[in-house]
């Protein structure tokens, strides 16, 4: 069933990706703000700019103390140039793997909790019955080829920062395993089967062109609750590999989150196939995609 379902939404948007790649989207180029950005997130550069600093504390004290200045003056200068090394390191590091791909987020719509869940997919299982499982993080991405030959993706990874700074690693969701809905709050009752622009679809098997944009809606989940509030400022931190085996890590700038899509992309992108469709008389659980086993 789930796969009867995914050939009916191929057919229906065969013509998707021509549709995208005549856009522009305004790609970002990759900066020295963006290298220095993703360095800082790493564990790496973090520890070691708390080792310069408690080094720095330790020489400012010995200082004042007059006694062993210039053991602890070599320490400091040791500490300072492997720190400042390891953060060129990384930095380097994130400007080379950002030569690929370039992924640009222009909307993203996280659910805080149950009665802010609205899109749901339902898909088949070897249980009778199909199941409906929520879609919690919606993002619309573009993302553009900057190499001169095609790049066909195998996986895609995504982790969020918080408006506290803590970054939160998400589950990629592939929405062509069955039927999307719109159910507010999950009301089985009173849901609608949409058609849209999805990513999943873009991307299975086939190679992005170089220097033309994509793009499209992708869906992910979150192991537990992150609570998000509409206008909160979030980054995103990509991990993604092609099918040689090839892998390319990049931070999309930051932007504002949003409980609901604009006017515009919603228009473009979400069609309403069928309304006010009640699947609570039909057989269908709702599971969580975390709690698979």
């Amino acid at each position: 069933m789930g796969k009867n379902r995914g050939q009916r939404r191929s057919k229906q948007r065969s013509e998707t990706k021509q549709k995208h790649g005549s856009k522009n989207y305004g790609v970002n180029k990759w900066t020295a703000t963006d290298a220095l950005s993703h360095a800082f997130s790493s564990g790496w550069v973090q520890n070691s700019a708390i080792a310069l600093g408690l080094a720095l504390i330790s020489l400012v004290v010995v200082l004042m103390t007059s006694t062993g200045t210039k053991a602890a003056a070599l320490a400091f200068a040791c500490t300072g140039t492997l720190a400042i090394w390891i953060l060129a390191a990384v930095v380097i590091k994130s400007v080379d793997s950002e030569k690929g791909l370039v992924i640009d987020v222009h909307t993203v719509m996280p659910s805080n909790d149950r009665a802010s869940l609205c899109f749901w997919l339902r898909y088949a299982t070897h249980a009778p019955g199909d199941t409906i499982s929520p879609l919690p993080i919606v993002l619309y991405l573009s993302i553009t080829n900057t190499r001169d030959k095609p790049i066909t993706l195998d996986t895609i990874a995504l982790s969020i920062r918080t408006a506290h700074g803590k970054w939160v690693k998400l589950r990629h969701v592939n929405a062509t395993l069955g039927d999307l809905y719109w159910m507010d709050g999950g009301d089985l009752t009173n849901a609608s089967l949409l058609g849209f622009d999805g990513l999943d679809e873009l991307l299975a098997n086939r190679p992005i062109s170089p220097h033309v944009p994509i793009a499209g809606w992708i869906f992910f989940e979150v192991e537990v609750p992150v609570p998000f509030i509409s206008g909160d400022i979030t980054g995103y931190k990509w991990r993604v590999s092609d099918t040689i085996g090839e892998e390319f890590e990049m931070v999309s700038k930051s932007s504002a989150i949003q409980h609901q899509p604009s006017e515009a992309i919603a228009r473009a992108s979400f069609t309403i196939r069928a309304p006010h469709l009640n699947l609570g008389k039909l057989n269908i659980k709702e599971k969580r995609w975390n709690i698979w086993p």
